[in-house]
């Protein structure tokens, strides 16, 4: 299971993508209404309301950047997710530090495919809800989530070593979680199956899957808004699909056939501008994958599949585009912490979800017609 990023961003952007999220799925509006009618009155009551589905959705952070950073291994920050992920939950469990008084939400909204952050503080009883701004000050309106296969400061921070018994301390980690789970107020609302091994590297695939899929609905919303849009998007399909742009020498031949078309197209580039970018994109795509390693803990000798310079050549072009049509481009769309790090992938079985979104038929591998 691959980079598929040009995949995504064509089925996304070309054929658009169902708005619809699943009717019967536990989301923040049903949240908010928990709330605002004294259902619950502490976090520990919230977690016990909570469907079975988000209970067993979790993923357990023990390396934090958000507000609720005092984490550690034996008492972790907790992500809670409905069905779709339209809706995450995070919490902590260690009394007396920050952020453990509240939990942070991010949900969609289904009208505008944006994501939205709020913090529920039961300390405020007449207004428990609230939208802090200091939540978009790293999130930039979508979530942080680093690029499959591997997710630096989670459990499960690698699903094949995990998988493959040679993340030792890893798996004991686990298993002692399991236990403290057992009889701690917050924890013990989480619903671990009896393959929890499996459980976890499954929530954290899913979650890229989800995270993935929302967060290019958005970017396909915003983009396809534009009046000019229908003017290159032949070129744009061109320009995704031709694997010419992924072999080295072979790409730089290529973009000059798009820059050439481009402008003929009425897109103001011209070939020094392209390298630049090229340059730069390389130079982030390198420092994020430098950065990711760093912060391995588990399987610190995996190197992530998708931190090569094949996406280099697209983005650069795709930015060309974006630029001149004045939207926000290949730059602005990752969802790892690090800003610009043009790092966009999603499991191959994420493609499944897209193809169907789109009304294609489903596929058991990474298709052709996506990249």
């Amino acid at each position: 299971m691959e980079l598929c990023f040009r995949g995504l961003i064509l089925a996304t952007i070309l054929f658009g993508t169902s708005a619809a999220f699943a009717a019967d799925s536990f989301n923040f509006e049903h949240l908010a209404e928990k709330i605002e009618k004294k259902e619950v009155r502490s976090i520990e009551e919230l977690l016990a309301s909570l469907p079975l589905e988000m209970r067993k959705n979790f993923n357990i952070i023990v390396e934090s950047r958000s507000t609720q950073q005092y984490v550690d291994r034996e008492n972790p920050r907790v992500l809670l997710a409905n069905g779709d992920r339209s809706l995450v939950i995070a919490f902590n469990g260690k009394m007396g530090t920050k952020g453990f008084t509240g939990v942070e939400v991010m949900h969609v909204d289904p009208k505008t495919e944006e994501f939205k952050f709020k913090l529920i503080d039961f300390s405020n009883p007449n207004s428990p809800i609230t939208e802090p701004t200091i939540c978009n000050s790293c999130h930039h309106g979508k979530p942080i989530w680093d690029t499959y296969p591997n997710w630096a400061g989670l459990l499960g921070e690698s699903g094949t070593t995990l998988k493959q018994r040679r993340s030792v301390e890893e798996r004991q980690l686990l298993k002692d979680f399991r236990e403290k789970a057992k009889t701690d107020p917050r924890y013990r609302h989480l619903s671990f199956e009896e393959d929890y091994i499996e459980q976890v590297i499954t929530n954290n695939e899913e979650m890229s899957n989800a995270f993935s899929r929302l967060n290019f609905k958005r970017i396909h919303r915003k983009v396809r808004a534009h009046p000019r849009w229908q003017e290159i998007t032949s070129i744009f399909r061109d320009i995704v699909n031709d694997r010419a742009l992924t072999y080295g020498e072979r790409a730089e031949a290529a973009a000059e056939i798009y820059l050439s078309a481009l402008r003929e197209k009425g897109v103001n580039v011209n070939r020094d501008l392209y390298r630049e970018k090229l340059i730069k994109i390389r130079s982030k795509i390198f420092t994020y994958g430098e950065s990711v390693k760093k912060r391995m803990r588990f399987a610190p000798e995996l190197t992530p599949s998708t931190f090569n310079n094949d996406q280099a050549p697209v983005a650069a072009l795709l930015e060309l585009i974006t630029d001149e049509l004045g939207v926000d481009g290949p730059s602005t769309w990752s969802m790892t912490f690090e800003r610009q790090s043009y790092s966009f992938s999603s499991p191959a079985a994420g493609l499944m979800d897209f193809r169907l979104t789109v009304g294609r038929p489903p596929a058991l591998s990474c298709p052709d017609w996506l990249y």
